[in-house]
């Protein structure tokens, strides 16, 4: 629901969603990738309170201060207008494309 309030759809929160067919659908890059995106939003997640009242201070921690960095691009991968149409090829390219920088 906050996720929702936020305009953000689908409104899937990733760090408490667990797919028990990951296994058996992804390929070993893709499990890389997935769960390299789920450290990011994690580390963030992990911080946020401190971050959003000004207390953390940047150089504090190396991956903090990248999850900050990622932030913008992760919740933008995350959402999907609901008239949007993506193909699991397109949402692969473009999650290895996010990791690597591109």
């Amino acid at each position: 629901r906050q996720l929702a309030n936020k305009r953000h759809y689908p409104a899937i929160d990733v760090l408490k969603s667990v797919s028990r067919l990951t296994e058996q659908l992804l390929d070993g890059e893709q499990k890389e990738s997935v769960s390299r995106f789920v450290q990011i939003l994690s580390r963030y997640a992990s911080s946020e309170d401190m971050i959003n009242i000004g207390a953390y201070v940047r150089g504090t921690n190396a991956e903090t201060d990248y999850a900050i960095a990622m932030i913008d691009r992760l919740n933008e991968y995350l959402q999907q207008p609901v008239e949007d149409r993506c193909s699991i090829e397109a949402a692969r390219e473009a999650l290895l494309a996010l990791l690597s920088g591109r």
